[in-house]
């Protein structure tokens, strides 16, 4: 199975293209990309600069967490040890430092969303935003997208094919991490259609196979949606945000279609599931 907007490194970790030409039916005006890919530039510059100060914030309060739970865990051994002689003075030390080490981690955590609140108030950052929005709603129409399309993200990763199995890259994680990407999706009798940036994909109602489920806990780097992670109807997935900043699923989705023989595989978040529902209209199964 190829993925559609994954990225094979089998043969070329450098490679960069996402797979999925196969499909594409229009891509955008050049003049109006070139517009909109250079207001996404500043917004991502932005982006990058406000969340470097509060992610090295992150790492240094994970790490110090770390440093305390591990005397704290050193002290409780020592109460329970057959070498146990009341309060040694070295012991109250420890304890010293682990009382440090908390209230060094709380204040980094009030700092932290502190800093985080202040990016995201930042006017430069709301009217970059905005224009780069102004700018992908023209593109959209350019598109020929529907006003009434669905928002919906779709899973890009890199990956090496290995013994016939998709091999999706952990960046040094101890699950696959994916990038959720923002795409608009709508369909009418004869296909599902799928809009970014990068144009608009066709694919045939009759040539989809199946969809199912994959019991597979994963990391995506970021948080498209409007509503958070944990509120409203996204709060039934538990879905957790680690101390670097990743959001992690329990699960994904993968619709299968098949063209000129060779069967794709697009993948979506466990929290597109309703939308698959309502667009693709069948039950999917569960794979582990």
């Amino acid at each position: 199975m190829k993925p559609f907007y994954g990225i094979d490194n089998t043969f070329d970790d450098k490679n960069e293209k996402e797979n999925g030409d196969e499909f594409l039916v229009q891509k955008p005006d050049a003049n109006l990309y070139k517009e909109y890919d250079r207001a996404v530039n500043g917004v991502l510059a932005n982006i990058t600069k406000s969340l470097r100060l509060p992610r090295i914030l992150k790492v240094i309060e994970y790490l110090i967490a770390l440093v305390g739970s591990m005397l704290l865990c050193a002290i409780i051994q020592y109460f329970f040890s057959e070498e146990y002689a009341g309060f040694h003075p070295i012991i109250m030390q420890m304890l010293l430092v682990v009382l440090i080490c908390a209230v060094v981690v709380f204040a980094l955590h009030f700092i932290t969303k502190k800093v985080e609140k202040k990016e995201d108030e930042s006017e430069e950052k709301h009217l970059q935003s905005k224009k780069a929005e102004t700018l992908f709603l023209r593109l959209l129409n350019d598109l020929g997208v529907p006003a009434d399309a669905s928002e919906i993200d779709v899973l890009s990763f890199n990956y090496k094919v290995k013994k016939d199995t998709i091999a999706i890259d952990k960046c040094g994680m101890s699950v696959p991490v994916f990038y959720n990407m923002n795409f608009h999706i709508y369909s009418d009798e004869e296909n599902l259609y799928l809009a970014a940036d990068s144009g608009k994909y066709a694919f045939g109602l009759s040539s989809v196979k199946s969809i199912h489920r994959v019991e597979h806990r994963n990391a995506l780097f970021f948080w498209n949606k409007d509503v958070p992670h944990n509120q409203g109807e996204y709060k039934q997935y538990k879905i957790k945000e680690d101390e670097m900043g990743n959001y992690r699923c329990r699960a994904y989705y993968i619709l299968e279609i098949e063209k000129d023989g060779e069967t794709y595989g697009i993948y979506f978040p466990e929290y597109e599931e309703e939308t698959l529902k309502r667009l693709v209209g069948f039950v999917c199964y569960t794979t582990d």
